[in-house]
This record gives C-alpha cells, sequence and structure tokens, in this order.
C-alpha cells in the first residue's frame, strides 16, 4: 500500500512537470517530455517473462529425460520373457567323458514351446525308483571349471523356440578313486525348476558311474554339441 502510494505521488509530480515544460504541446509530444524528464522511470516495470522462458526448455528437458528412464526400465521389465515351466522343456543326456577322476555329464533342456522363455540358475535335481520313491539327488552348485565347465554362454538368459540351454554335472568314478557307485536302481531323472516344476527324462546311465559331485547352473547354449570342448 505505501509503495503504491509512493509511485502514484510521483506520477503527480511528473504530470505536474510535465504541464509546466510542455504547455500546450500535443500529446504525443508531452508522452516525450515526461520521457526525457526520468519519469517512466518511476513506474514498476513489468517481470521479465523472457527469463522464465528460458529457464522452462531446462526443466522440461530434465523432465523428459528423467520420464523416458522410467519408460525404459518399465519396457525392459515387461519385456522381458517369462520364467520356462516344465511343458516348455525336453531333457536329454548330451556330451559326456571323464576329467580328472570325475564323469562329466551334459544335461541338454530343448525348448519344445512357441514361445521364448527364461532359463538360469542351478536346479534341484531328484530321481525316482521303479516303485515310484523319489530320491534326491545331492549335487552342489558349482562354478569352477576345473570341476564342472560352464556351458559356452554368457549367463541366464532367454531360450528361443527350438532352442537348447544345458547344464553340467560331474560324478566321482569309481573306478579311478574310492568313490562308491550307485547300487540304487533309478529309473527317472526329475529336474526341478522354479515352481515346483518337474521336468521328466529317463535315468541317464552316466549318473550310476559314481556318486553326485558338482552341477552348473542351467543356461542357454549357442549349440547342443560341444560343450565339454570336444
Amino acid at each position: 500500500m505505501e509503495v503504491n502510494t509512493a509511485i502514484a505521488a510521483a506520477q503527480r509530480r511528473c504530470l505536474r512537470a510535465a504541464r509546466i515544460r510542455t504547455g500546450a504541446l500535443s500529446p504525443t509530444v508531452a508522452v516525450l517530455a515526461l520521457i526525457t524528464t526520468g519519469c517512466a522511470a518511476s513506474q514498476p516495470a513489468p517481470a521479465s517473462s523472457h527469463a522464465s522462458q528460458a529457464l522452462a526448455p531446462s526443466r522440461s528437458a530434465k523432465s523428459v529425460v528423467a520420464a523416458s528412464s522410467a519408460t525404459g526400465s518399465s519396457v525392459a521389465a515387461a519385456t522381458r520373457a517369462a520364467t520356462c515351466t516344465a511343458g516348455q522343456l525336453e531333457g536329454s543326456v548330451g556330451e559326456n567323458g571323464p576329467a580328472n577322476g570325475t564323469e562329466n555329464i551334459v544335461i541338454l533342456l530343448r525348448n519344445i514351446s512357441a514361445a521364448g522363455c527364461w532359463l538360469g540358475g542351478v536346479l534341484p535335481l531328484s530321481a525316482s525308483q521303479a516303485n515310484d520313491v523319489v530320491r534326491q539327488l545331492l549335487f552342489h552348485g558349482s562354478t569352477d571349471p576345473a570341476v564342472a565347465r560352464q556351458p559356452a554362454t554368457t549367463g541366464p538368459g532367454l531360450l528361443k523356440p527350438g532352442h537348447y540351454g544345458a547344464f553340467i554335472v560331474t560324478v566321482c568314478l569309481a573306478a579311478r578313486t574310492k568313490c562308491e557307485a550307485s547300487h540304487l536302481q533309478l529309473v527317472t531323472l526329475r529336474i526341478q525348476l522354479p515352481g515346483n516344476q518337474i521336468i521328466s527324462m529317463p535315468y541317464p546311465a552316466a549318473f550310476k558311474l559314481g556318486m553326485p559331485g558338482t552341477e552348473s547352473a542351467a543356461e542357454p547354449v549357442p549349440s547342443p554339441t560341444g560343450i565339454l570342448g570336444r
């Protein structure tokens, strides 16, 4: 209120001064006279909208970048394939061979469905006997290339339709060590997927050579052969 009163008083003084200086001058000339006397400066300058507009693009750009990052993350999460189910995979025995007193055995998992799925992780193994009694196979996870060489892949990932995944198990060879050969009459190998889903396949003969050793993670592989480097 006090500021407005002061401004009004200044304007009245300027107008009186203008009338004294300009007399009967035309309105246009009178206005010019007001400007030359400095009275125009007594009025408050309007707020600059240019500066506000100059800052707006920067804030907008940051908002766009943040929104794009959030959208990218959500799209990546949404487009990742679902975990493979037992109905999508078919198990079979791949290559096997001796190495340092153990037998390396490749178990292949082929995607027989029409959709890709996500494969990864160490899968619990069990076996059933002819009388349907199920026994856990105590393989322990290993990434040590000396005992269980990883398949030629970069890690867990998308298993495309018709393509193979694989994991390697080792058993202790009774013929070359003090390992005890398995005398159980096991007929079915059971591979457990997340959600307690089971893939069943004939029990591999090479598993009967000795006691369970190590197991590598199941991962997509470029080919069902050459996994053991042979």
